[in-house]
């Protein structure tokens, strides 16, 4: 049986570090298995800069099956910002060159702007197009979940629901990666929900088979890898807080707010306490975290669930959550036996009962059962998708 070619449209794509390029990234490693071929539309590695990663052997295996077209590397002025934008118009202008041999397109955001290509791919060429919100667009207050009260911002978000409105009218089918994201669309386009899934983050098994873990330290170890301050900038200083009142206890931090933590370590008197690490390879990540002892997570968004708790819970580690109320978090993992939910106001007193019952359970920990967030079920749900938009 011949492979139907899936054309993913992505801006961020392995060698990227960090978890843009994730989701679009399993879903490529796992389609073959489901009678899809995929090509990857992206950039030049050195368009992410400092989240390039070095070369990992893991991702030629990963994606082996996969065509991978990169636009070309130019370097001048804003040419970060040009290539944004250029990037939708070369991916569309491939799409139409290869129109009799592609089944369909995948879009992932961030960024969201390419998911336009809707309308010239769906309504013109008459490609089938999944659109993938991997968080929010239009609808995104920010970090803090805000609405915003100033009248650039409004403007703002007023064009950007225009376009995110034809975006989704033209497209097959558009897929979510939480629930609470499928609801707060259905409320903002009802008129469209018959073309709403969702579809989970999670976690790909293969990625946890002989992991040798890598401690930092001998005394007990909290991490923490990816985005803190920009989530919940307040629990940062609580947690040095808590760390001063907590000689024996060492946090680890692996991310690109690597300046920001160890500022804060300085002025909390804990720096001695405090290992900070930039980006790295997702393999040294999950021996880091394999070595420690408590995982951490913060969120400022009720439909922000990312990855990283499924890399902690995977690995067995008890896990602290400070996220909002009605958190998908919460929602998914509550009643978890190794999680503990820490809502707003994150202050010192509060961070500190929490984390004290999460160091508890270290050794004690029961299971956490993952199946349903496995990515090669995930990339099932998908593939089914995309078999019913080609149909």
């Amino acid at each position: 049986m011949q492979k139907k070619i899936l054309l993913i449209i992505a801006y961020y794509f392995p060698p990227y570090a960090g978890i843009s390029s994730l989701r679009s990234s399993k879903f490529a490693k796992y389609l073959p298995s489901s009678g899809w071929t995929p090509w990857v539309m992206t950039v030049d590695p050195r368009y992410y800069g400092e989240r390039q990663l070095q070369d990992d052997p893991r991702l030629t295996t990963d994606l082996a099956a996969t065509r991978i077209i990169r636009a070309p590397y130019w370097r001048f002025p804003g040419h970060v910002i040009f290539m944004k934008l250029l990037h939708p118009l070369l991916a569309l202008i491939f799409a139409w060159r290869h129109r009799r041999g592609i089944s369909a397109v995948y879009l992932c955001g961030s960024p969201f702007h390419p998911f336009l290509l809707t309308f010239p791919l769906t309504g013109l060429l008459h490609i089938p197009t999944l659109l993938d919100f991997r968080d929010s667009w239009s609808i995104n207050h920010g970090y803090d979940g805000r609405r915003p009260d100033r009248l650039r911002a409004r403007l703002r978000q007023r064009f950007l629901g225009l376009i995110e409105r034809i975006s989704i009218q033209f497209s097959s089918r558009v897929v979510f990666a939480t629930y609470q994201l499928e609801d707060e669309y259905t409320e903002l386009f009802p008129q469209w929900r018959e073309k709403y899934s969702t579809i989970h983050n999670g976690f790909d098994p293969a990625d946890f088979t002989r992991i040798e873990p890598q401690r930092l330290n001998t005394g007990p170890t909290l991490i923490m890898t990816g985005q803190f301050h920009i989530y919940t900038p307040d629990a940062v200083d609580a947690l040095m807080h808590c760390l001063s009142e907590r000689p024996a206890l060492h946090f680890v931090y692996v991310g690109g707010e690597q300046a920001i933590i160890e500022a804060a370590a300085r002025r909390a008197g804990v720096e001695n306490q405090v290992i900070c690490l930039p980006y790295s390879p997702y393999a040294e990540v999950l021996r880091l975290t394999a070595g420690a002892d408590v995982g951490l997570v913060s969120n400022g968004l009720i439909n922000g669930l990312g990855t990283k708790i499924f890399d902690y819970l995977a690995l067995g580690k008890p896990t602290l959550c400070l996220v909002p109320n009605g958190s998908i978090i919460a929602r998914e993992f509550a009643d978890a036996p190794s999680v503990i939910i820490s809502h707003p106001p994150h202050t010192a007193e509060r961070i500190a009962i929490a984390l004290d019952r999460t160091m508890a359970m270290v050794g004690q920990a029961g299971a956490v059962d993952l199946a349903r967030f496995d990515r090669r079920e995930s990339t099932r749900e998908l593939a089914g998708l995309l078999e019913a938009i080609t149909d």
